[in-house]
């Protein structure tokens, strides 16, 4: 893998880790903006030794700061809401709930 394409790649794993640990937009873009100027303070380097060692380090960054948790929309799988209000089967739909009620006191 040449380094621009290695360098696009933790950049892009920065923002997704980012958005981890800032899911509102606002906070989120004024930490990419950090990020960004991490990235670009060292755009100027062309030795492929200085930008593989610049990479190794940013992934041991990357590594360190990965969210225990990752943010995930509370409608997907693994979130919080994720089917806590699922829909009745379509059988009672059709049939009614009267064939789930219980027997009342005289057995009927």
């Amino acid at each position: 893998m040449d380094n621009r394409r290695a360098v696009l790649k933790l950049y892009r794993r920065f923002l997704k880790t980012t958005f981890d640990w800032y899911p509102i937009i606002s906070e989120y873009r004024t930490k990419t903006a950090i990020v960004r100027e991490m990235f670009e303070a060292n755009r100027h380097v062309e030795s492929p030794q200085q930008i593989a060692s610049l990479v190794a380090r940013g992934e041991s960054l990357l590594a360190e700061s990965q969210f225990h948790v990752p943010y995930s929309n509370i409608y997907m799988p693994s979130g919080s809401k994720f089917e806590r209000n699922v829909h009745p089967p379509l059988n009672v739909v059709a049939n009614g709930f009267g064939n789930y009620r219980t027997k009342d006191a005289d057995g009927h």
